[in-house]
């Protein structure tokens, strides 16, 4: 039983591993409107550069450095709001 789960544990670590290298892995997305949620004017090209839980960049595309092995994704026709969450709900009995 005991070598048993020790062969799971094993098997598991490799995916493990890739997964947390994974989430390092910086995400550009490019060419998004962004809309900064502070009543500033909105950015129509905008590049916003994410790596793990961390905004690294949001602002103007020509003031970006976008890493060279960053996943690149297109806003393109998209926006990008700060903080929006799904605040829709129903309190009942209250």
């Amino acid at each position: 039983m005991r070598l048993a789960f020790l062969w799971c544990v094993l098997a598991c670590c490799p995916v493990v591993l890739q997964s947390a290298a994974a989430q390092e892995k910086p995400i550009a997305i490019v060419g998004v409107r962004m809309i900064d949620g502070r009543g500033g004017a909105t950015l129509e090209d905008a590049t916003i550069v994410l790596r793990g839980k961390t905004i690294e960049y949001a602002g103007p595309a020509n003031e970006a450095r976008v890493p060279a092995d960053a996943q690149l994704i297109s806003g393109a026709g998209k926006t990008a709001l700060p903080g929006l969450a799904d605040l829709h709900v129903h309190l009942q009995g209250a």
